[in-house]
Protein backbone atom coordinates (compact mmCIF):
# COMPACT_ATOMS: atom_id res chain seq x y z
CA UNK A 1 0.00 0.00 0.00
CA UNK A 2 2.87 2.40 0.75
CA UNK A 3 4.44 1.78 -2.64
CA UNK A 4 1.18 2.49 -4.48
CA UNK A 5 0.58 5.72 -2.53
CA UNK A 6 4.16 6.88 -3.19
CA UNK A 7 3.88 6.07 -6.92
CA UNK A 8 0.63 8.04 -7.18
CA UNK A 9 2.16 10.98 -5.28
CA UNK A 10 5.33 10.92 -7.46
CA UNK A 11 3.28 10.75 -10.67
CA UNK A 12 1.20 13.75 -9.67
CA UNK A 13 4.39 15.68 -8.87
CA UNK A 14 5.73 14.97 -12.32
CA UNK A 15 2.50 16.13 -13.95
CA UNK A 16 2.42 19.33 -11.93
CA UNK A 17 6.09 19.98 -12.65
CA UNK A 18 5.51 19.58 -16.40
CA UNK A 19 2.42 21.80 -16.60
CA UNK A 20 3.23 24.88 -18.73
CA UNK A 21 3.01 28.27 -17.07
CA UNK A 22 0.20 30.22 -18.76
CA UNK A 23 1.89 33.55 -17.91
CA UNK A 24 5.07 32.61 -19.76
CA UNK A 25 3.70 31.88 -23.22
CA UNK A 26 6.65 32.55 -25.49
CA UNK A 27 5.22 31.15 -28.70
CA UNK A 28 4.82 33.82 -31.41
CA UNK A 29 1.32 34.98 -32.35
CA UNK A 30 -0.19 33.23 -35.36
CA UNK A 31 0.51 34.77 -38.75
CA UNK A 32 -2.32 36.77 -40.34
CA UNK A 33 -4.57 34.66 -42.52
CA UNK A 34 -5.27 37.28 -45.25
CA UNK A 35 -3.26 39.97 -46.99
CA UNK A 36 -4.86 43.01 -48.63
CA UNK A 37 -2.96 45.93 -50.10
CA UNK A 38 0.21 44.71 -48.36
CA UNK A 39 -1.36 44.52 -44.86
CA UNK A 40 -2.02 41.27 -42.97
CA UNK A 41 -5.41 40.60 -41.38
CA UNK A 42 -6.79 37.85 -39.16
CA UNK A 43 -9.89 35.80 -39.83
CA UNK A 44 -12.99 37.87 -39.04
CA UNK A 45 -11.25 41.27 -39.38
CA UNK A 46 -12.98 43.95 -41.43
CA UNK A 47 -11.19 46.93 -42.94
CA UNK A 48 -11.74 49.70 -45.50
CA UNK A 49 -11.24 48.92 -49.16
CA UNK A 50 -8.65 50.88 -51.12
CA UNK A 51 -11.42 52.75 -52.97
CA UNK A 52 -12.34 54.46 -49.70
CA UNK A 53 -16.05 53.63 -49.80
CA UNK A 54 -16.34 49.83 -49.60
CA UNK A 55 -15.59 47.45 -46.73
CA UNK A 56 -13.54 44.25 -46.91
CA UNK A 57 -13.17 41.28 -44.55
CA UNK A 58 -10.93 38.26 -44.06
CA UNK A 59 -12.69 34.89 -44.15
CA UNK A 60 -11.69 31.52 -42.69
CA UNK A 61 -10.21 30.28 -45.97
CA UNK A 62 -7.74 33.18 -46.14
CA UNK A 63 -9.65 34.97 -48.87
CA UNK A 64 -10.56 38.67 -48.80
CA UNK A 65 -14.11 39.68 -49.69
CA UNK A 66 -15.28 43.25 -50.32
CA UNK A 67 -18.62 44.94 -50.74
CA UNK A 68 -19.27 46.34 -54.21
CA UNK A 69 -21.34 49.44 -53.55
CA UNK A 70 -20.97 52.30 -55.98
CA UNK A 71 -18.64 55.01 -54.80
CA UNK A 72 -19.83 58.59 -54.99
CA UNK A 73 -18.64 60.50 -58.03
CA UNK A 74 -15.49 62.43 -57.27
CA UNK A 75 -15.81 66.10 -56.63
CA UNK A 76 -14.21 68.22 -59.30
CA UNK A 77 -14.53 71.51 -57.48
CA UNK A 78 -11.15 72.74 -56.24
CA UNK A 79 -12.97 75.04 -53.79
CA UNK A 80 -14.37 71.95 -52.06
CA UNK A 81 -11.13 69.98 -52.33
CA UNK A 82 -8.80 72.05 -50.18
CA UNK A 83 -5.23 70.80 -50.19
CA UNK A 84 -5.23 70.08 -53.93
CA UNK A 85 -4.23 72.06 -56.95
CA UNK A 86 -5.42 70.78 -60.32
CA UNK A 87 -2.95 71.13 -63.19
CA UNK A 88 -4.83 69.05 -65.78
CA UNK A 89 -8.62 69.22 -66.01
CA UNK A 90 -9.31 65.81 -67.55
CA UNK A 91 -7.68 62.38 -67.74
CA UNK A 92 -6.94 62.93 -71.44
CA UNK A 93 -5.18 66.21 -70.68
CA UNK A 94 -3.21 64.56 -67.86
CA UNK A 95 -2.01 61.89 -70.31
CA UNK A 96 -0.11 64.46 -72.39
CA UNK A 97 1.15 67.06 -69.89
CA UNK A 98 4.25 66.94 -67.72
CA UNK A 99 4.66 68.83 -64.46
CA UNK A 100 6.51 68.62 -61.19
CA UNK A 101 4.79 68.95 -57.82
CA UNK A 102 6.19 71.43 -55.30
CA UNK A 103 8.00 70.28 -52.16
CA UNK A 104 5.75 68.52 -49.60
CA UNK A 105 3.09 67.68 -52.18
CA UNK A 106 2.43 64.55 -54.18
CA UNK A 107 0.90 63.77 -57.57
CA UNK A 108 -2.75 62.75 -57.72
CA UNK A 109 -5.07 61.83 -60.58
CA UNK A 110 -8.78 61.08 -60.70
CA UNK A 111 -11.71 61.23 -63.14
CA UNK A 112 -11.61 65.03 -62.93
CA UNK A 113 -7.95 65.56 -63.82
CA UNK A 114 -4.60 65.56 -62.08
CA UNK A 115 -2.36 67.80 -60.05
CA UNK A 116 -0.59 68.06 -56.72
CA UNK A 117 -1.93 67.61 -53.21
CA UNK A 118 -0.53 68.24 -49.76
CA UNK A 119 -0.53 65.70 -46.92
CA UNK A 120 -3.84 64.68 -45.34
CA UNK A 121 -2.47 65.93 -42.03
CA UNK A 122 -2.47 69.53 -43.28
CA UNK A 123 -5.53 71.51 -42.16
CA UNK A 124 -7.66 73.62 -44.45
CA UNK A 125 -6.36 76.69 -42.64
CA UNK A 126 -4.12 77.64 -39.72
CA UNK A 127 -5.59 79.80 -36.97
CA UNK A 128 -3.07 82.62 -36.53
CA UNK A 129 -5.49 84.95 -34.77
CA UNK A 130 -3.86 86.63 -31.78
CA UNK A 131 -5.15 85.43 -28.46
CA UNK A 132 -4.16 83.94 -25.12
CA UNK A 133 -4.66 80.31 -26.21
CA UNK A 134 -3.21 80.58 -29.70
CA UNK A 135 0.50 80.05 -30.24
CA UNK A 136 2.17 82.38 -32.74
CA UNK A 137 2.26 80.94 -36.25
CA UNK A 138 5.56 80.24 -37.95
CA UNK A 139 4.15 81.13 -41.36
CA UNK A 140 7.25 80.34 -43.46
CA UNK A 141 7.54 76.84 -41.96
CA UNK A 142 3.81 76.13 -42.14
CA UNK A 143 3.69 77.37 -45.76
CA UNK A 144 6.48 74.97 -46.66
CA UNK A 145 4.92 72.00 -44.86
CA UNK A 146 1.37 72.66 -46.08
CA UNK A 147 1.60 74.83 -49.21
CA UNK A 148 -2.13 74.79 -50.02
CA UNK A 149 -3.41 75.57 -46.51
CA UNK A 150 -4.62 79.08 -45.79
CA UNK A 151 -4.03 81.34 -42.77
CA UNK A 152 -6.59 83.14 -40.62
CA UNK A 153 -5.31 86.39 -39.07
Amino acid sequence: MRQLLFATFAASLVLVACKPDDDDNTSPPPAPTCTYDGVGYDEGDSFPATDGCNTCWCDASGMVGCTKIGCPAPSCDPDVEYGREYVGESPSECAVIRFTCPENTTYFANDCGCGCEQADTCPEYFNCMPGPQVAPCDIPTLSTECPYSEFAF
